[in-house]
């Protein structure tokens, strides 16, 4: 009977060991008809941690999913958030850029202007560029650059105001190539 209990676990053993992938070399040596009275003791503890490391089997399953799912998560999050941050960049970059030069064109237009509200317009075109030139160009975790936009916007609806010309960017960004 003890025989026969030795082999089993043998047998459990070699299966065992097959499923969890561990080289053969790695494998414990154990003739069923060469054992003693103090293997058997050791067997049952030796078949108690097999037995759990087969219970455990589907936990450690799933705690590896989960860590290989969550990285190959991470990592095309990071990847997607590049591409929006750099497309979302560039939208930004293209308004700023338009209202530079949109107010560069006008006080080039105005400078050699000797009429009164040609000083009213060329202070308002200045401040608009004052703040374009503030705009941060190199912190791109900048946290106030909605709130910046926000100013450039107003102050640059309140420059076509004042300079009796209509708002539009949204015409301006849907062109597509050069016009010339």
């Amino acid at each position: 009977e003890d025989t026969l209990y030795a082999c089993v676990t043998d047998t459990l053993e070699l299966e065992a060991s097959a499923r969890l992938s561990v080289p053969f070399n790695d494998r414990p040596l154990n003739p069923p008809l060469a054992r003693t009275s103090s293997s058997m003791a050791s067997s049952s503890a030796s078949s108690d941690d097999l037995f759990d490391s087969i219970l455990m089997a589907d936990h450690r399953f799933r705690t590896e999913g989960y860590q290989e799912g969550f990285e190959e998560g991470r990592q095309a999050g990071l990847a997607e958030g590049r591409r929006h941050g750099a497309a979302h960049g560039a939208t930004v970059a293209a308004e700023v850029s338009f209202y530079y030069g949109f107010a560069f064109t006008w006080k080039c237009l105005l400078q050699n202007s000797t009429d009164a509200r040609s000083s009213k317009r060329l202070k308002s075109l200045e401040s608009l560029m004052g703040l374009i030139r503030q705009f941060p160009q190199d912190d791109p975790s900048y946290e106030n650059l909605q709130g910046d936009m926000e100013r450039v916007r107003a102050k640059f609806r309140q420059t076509c105001s004042i300079l009796n010309v209509p708002v539009d960017f949204r015409d301006h960004a849907n062109t597509s190539g050069m016009s010339f």
